[in-house]
């Protein structure tokens, strides 16, 4: 959560850097998931492989936080913090389509 590949193609956690902005805001996690449900705030569910997530955005500060949502063996459910990162503008737009999309769907 306070470290960014340099290449988004590499996947090695060891090649990751401090970013500061990160460092900064690592406060914001707790409260972005506490008020998820307050004006400001979207959030939705997401499919990135096998994994369900949700997506906690909030809009006026351009954060984002990710959460897995797991099962334990007798069916317990929890979510698993993922990251916590600042927005940049192509992902606000890729972001904005997904939760359009989630919506949209789960009207219909």
């Amino acid at each position: 959560m306070i470290s960014e590949a340099a290449d988004q193609n590499n996947k090695n956690e060891e090649d990751r850097l401090p970013d500061l902005k990160r460092c900064e805001r690592i406060r914001w996690v707790a409260w972005c998931i506490t008020n998820a449900h307050q004006a400001g705030f979207l959030y939705w569910e997401n499919q990135r492989g096998r994994e369900t997530h949700v997506v906690i955005w909030a809009e006026h500060l351009d954060f984002v936080v990710i959460l897995a949502k797991r099962k334990t063996d007798l069916d317990e459910k929890y979510y698993l913090l993922k990251t916590a990162y600042c927005l940049r503008e192509h992902t606000k737009r890729k972001l904005r389509k997904e939760y359009e999309s989630f919506h949209t769907f789960k009207k219909g």
